[in-house]
């Protein structure tokens, strides 16, 4: 299970919870990245950035999956690597189990080397 974060500041909402909320909207995982967002960074913060990404995604024409796959394993690994920036070590364990369960340790192993290497 998730926990709150302990420095939710500016940084950690554009390198986590933004990844997060793009991956929920594009990927159609159902609500367990959004669960995931909304235990780390409270409810009315995902809120906020959740309507903000909607309107970006329809601004964008992302709609319906536009992203694919690996865009959105990408996102999500960004999350989970900056959680391990930030010490956050559960929560980055449970974001891994999380993507993995969707996209396949393969795929995550990959993206995470990619994601860890700045690619």
């Amino acid at each position: 299970m998730p926990c709150a974060l302990t420095s939710p500041n500016q940084t950690a909402k554009d390198r986590v919870l933004i990844p997060l909320l793009s991956a929920h909207l594009n990927g159609h995982l159902g609500n367990t990245v959004y669960d995931f967002a909304s235990t780390v960074f409270g409810t009315d913060a995902t809120e906020e950035v959740l309507k903000q990404e909607k309107e970006d995604t329809v601004a964008y024409g992302y709609e319906n999956g536009g992203f694919g796959q690996t865009v959105v394993c990408t996102s999500l690994m960004r999350a989970w690597h900056y959680h391990g920036v930030l010490s956050e070590e559960k929560n980055s364990e449970e974001l891994r189990e999380i993507v993995v369960k969707h996209f396949g340790e393969e795929m995550v192993a990959d993206i995470a080397a990619n994601v860890v290497s700045g690619n």
